[in-house]
């Protein structure tokens, strides 16, 4: 008998801890725009106290601030995500301080990340490729048969494919390729046809750069092999204009973002001195900018 009056206290007590348990779940009533309505059921909150909305599975699903106390009811605003019939719990000030203050770090960390990655990059980690768009000035001095000079300056366009090789931390190859146009003109003279001295040709380019860098900032030097595609010339006779190596002097900067494949958009100012002779001095001043990544 003493051993089934034990029994039977324990299951009691066991029914007593549950149902006062069930008694005191706060619950969500209703829910209009950012505010709730919480129904009690014996549980004791105050104006001010942080409240955690649960699912029926215990995932915290809302946070909510009570407003007022009146009777069965509290009022509370709330930030998540909370649904008619979850449960009501209070979140104790010192745990909620303790999670805020782990939330703000986190929040913090994940702002700084892209701008850490960037300010950290020495150039590409690895081989990248990319394509960039370029508008160039170029200029020229010609000295005509009669030993007269002639000024020519104009515009145009590139557009290069490059690839970036990092070998060390503060050092990489930039190879380029595509195409160059040099169009400049200039005064009328009767040793042009009559007409206004010109100089328009498109050439195909390959050129190399040595890069150093300072985080994302570079300068270098380089070479550029240039291939004729297509040329128009009142100023200089056609059998002159032929294959040629010029010289690069460059800078830019890489920006990089977070993403996928380190993307970045490079930033390029690059000076192209043309091989000079007797009667020809030519340069290029071009700014580029494209998109590029590791693939």
């Amino acid at each position: 008998m003493a051993r089934q009056h034990k029994s039977l206290s324990l299951f009691v007590a066991i029914l007593l801890f549950l149902f006062s348990a069930f008694a005191g779940a706060a619950q969500v009533r209703a829910i209009k725009g950012n505010k709730l309505l919480i129904q009690l059921d014996g549980s004791m909150f105050n104006v001010g106290d942080i409240l955690k909305i649960r699912d029926a599975s215990g995932h915290v699903r809302a946070l909510a601030k009570v407003t007022k106390v009146a009777g069965r009811f509290a009022e509370a605003v709330y930030k998540g995500r909370p649904m008619q019939g979850y449960s009501v719990v209070l979140f104790p000030h010192d745990q909620f301080e303790r999670w805020r203050m782990a939330m703000k770090q986190r929040r913090m960390m994940n702002r700084q990340r892209p701008y850490q990655a960037e300010s950290t990059t020495m150039g590409p980690k690895s081989t990248s490729y990319g394509v960039m768009l370029g508008y160039t000035s170029s200029s020229a001095s010609v000295t005509l048969n009669n030993s007269s000079k002639v000024s020519l300056s104009g515009t145009g366009f590139r557009l290069m494919g490059y690839m970036d090789h990092p070998l060390l931390s503060w050092f990489s190859f930039r190879g380029e390729a595509g195409f160059d146009q040099f169009n400049t003109s200039g005064a009328t003279n009767s040793l042009c046809n009559n007409a206004a001295c010109t100089a328009e040709i498109t050439y195909l380019s390959a050129d190399l750069l040595g890069r150093f860098t300072l985080n994302n900032l570079w300068g270098g030097v380089g070479v550029d092999l240039m291939f004729p595609l297509s040329k128009t010339s009142t100023a200089l006779s056609s059998s002159s204009i032929s294959t040629i190596t010029a010289y690069a002097l460059a800078a830019g900067y890489d920006f990089h973002y977070h993403g996928v494949g380190n993307p970045y958009i490079p930033v390029e100012v690059q000076y192209l001195i043309y091989p000079s002779s007797s009667t020809v001095t030519a340069s290029e001043l071009s700014l580029n900018v494209g998109w590029g990544k590791t693939f």
